[in-house]
């Protein structure tokens, strides 16, 4: 009968190196270039711009709740921009009538 006990090789005795392993430093630093996309536009809507921010948003920031929260009274209708309903999803100015 064969002993399962020792049956892994032995592992190797040998000291660590005493010695860490540093990369080496290129001459000089190289410059970094930005990438380059395709011309997407903004990637998000600001202040100045036509879409606006989302409404839910507007809202929380204002201080009326959580975003879910509005979201939440965006889709029960309680909430209306320059007189109309407003819908989830829908985008305003901090300067519209909401």
């Amino acid at each position: 009968m064969k002993n399962f006990q020792n049956s892994r090789a032995p592992s190797p005795k040998g000291k660590p190196s005493t010695k860490p392993r540093t990369k080496q430093k290129s001459a000089a630093p190289r410059a970094r270039t930005p990438k380059v996309t395709a011309d997407r536009g903004p990637l998000f809507a600001g202040e100045g711009q036509e879409a606006g921010l989302k409404l839910q948003k507007i809202l929380a920031d204002a201080g009326l709740g959580s975003r879910r929260d509005m979201e939440a009274a965006i889709v029960a209708g309680r909430v209306s921009v320059n007189g109309t309903v407003a819908t989830l999803g829908t985008r305003a100015k901090t300067t519209d009538a909401i």
